[in-house]
């Protein structure tokens, strides 16, 4: 007996111990003839029953004939009692065959059971009337299994969606970190290539062009370092406020006085951490192009509405122009707006989008 012939057990026993009835009869046929059809109905049965708690898939809906006939045999011939036996089917059908009450299967069910049990109360009308209740039965049974197995399936699609939202979410996620590394990485690891390239080349006949391009080279590696912590940090998922904390000490360390004022705001996590992207992006360009001496970030809340300004006293927007592209595109991607003013001296940055 294998491993899911035993999970069902009580199942098939359940489905087997009304057969008691009918091979008792089969043991004492009026004829041969009579015995051999008993015996081939009882084998049917047994078949079908051993069939559909196997879960099989091939032949179901052959099978699935074959026990409805089995039964109707049962009824017609041996006793109409074993109307009983449709308890069987009525049982599985939701679960086992996951089909529901208005399918083929279902059809063939009902309407064998009402043609049956309307033949048995025409030419029985007393056992007619004592099998109603049970009828009854079958027939809440039917319905409660078909109700439950539906809110299983809607349960079950339900998950199904969740997962493909979270595989979705993953996506999107392993997109925007390619995304910003090759914004971040892409073109200074080439310039990197260039510049030590070139001061291979300076190192024998001007040194110091030669140095001036390692010290560039030097300065391009504390940036990337800049980018990789940003990327890890949004990784490991960073409040607005705390970015500002780490903003304003990085900027320090370059020499550079930052002053901010953030609101308290009510915003999604998904929101909050496009802020914090853009925050990241807003600082690692003021390091790398402003030349400032002073940075100050505003984050304040409106309605429905949320708005960034940052603004620094550097070189303004000619030496920005480039850098501020990608801040662009992550701003239309959150169908936000974006304004750029040159303050001359200066930049100042405004963005604005939905909550």
């Amino acid at each position: 007996m294998n491993q899911r012939l035993g999970v069902h057990l009580a199942n098939y026993v359940s489905a087997l111990i009304f057969l008691i009835y009918p091979i008792s009869q089969a043991l004492h046929p009026t004829y041969l003839i009579d015995g051999i059809a008993d015996w081939t109905a009882i084998g049917l049965y047994v078949l079908c029953a051993y069939f559909f708690l196997e879960r099989k898939k091939k032949y179901q809906l052959a099978m699935w004939i074959l026990l409805i006939l089995s039964i109707s045999y049962f009824v017609y011939f041996i006793d109409p009692g074993c109307i009983l036996f449709y308890f069987f089917p009525v049982s599985i059908l939701s679960y086992n065959l996951n089909q529901k009450i208005i399918s083929k299967y279902g059809v063939l069910l009902i309407g064998s059971f009402i043609l049956n049990f309307l033949i048995i109360k025409l030419n029985h009308l007393t056992v007619g009337y004592t099998l109603l209740p049970f009828i009854v039965l079958a027939g809440v049974m039917l319905l409660s299994n078909d109700f439950f197995a539906k809110q299983n399936r809607l349960q079950q699609e339900l998950n199904d969606k969740d997962r493909e939202l979270a595989v979705m979410a993953g996506q999107l996620e392993r997109n925007r970190i390619s995304e910003d590394l090759h914004d971040s990485l892409g073109q200074l690891f080439s310039t990197l290539s260039v510049k030590s390239e070139l001061a291979e080349k300076l190192v024998d006949y001007d040194a110091a062009m030669a140095k001036v391009e390692i010290k560039e080279i030097n300065d391009l590696v504390k940036s990337s370092l800049f980018s990789v912590r940003s990327i890890v940090d949004n990784i490991q998922q960073t409040t607005v406020a705390e970015e500002l904390k780490q903003s304003q000490a990085l900027l320090s360390d370059a020499g550079i006085e930052f002053d901010y004022h953030l609101a308290s705001i009510d915003i999604k996590e998904e929101r909050m951490n496009e802020l914090v992207m853009l925050i990241r992006e807003l600082t690692n360009n003021v390091i790398k192009h402003s030349k400032a001496a002073h940075v100050y970030c505003e984050l304040a809340e409106q309605d429905h509405l949320i708005s960034l300004v940052y603004r620094d006293d550097g070189v303004g927007l000619s030496h920005s122009s480039m850098a501020l592209k990608s801040i662009s595109r992550r701003v239309q991607q959150l169908y936000g707006v974006v304004k750029y003013n040159d303050m001359e001296p200066g930049l100042e940055v405004y963005i604005e989008m939905e909550k």
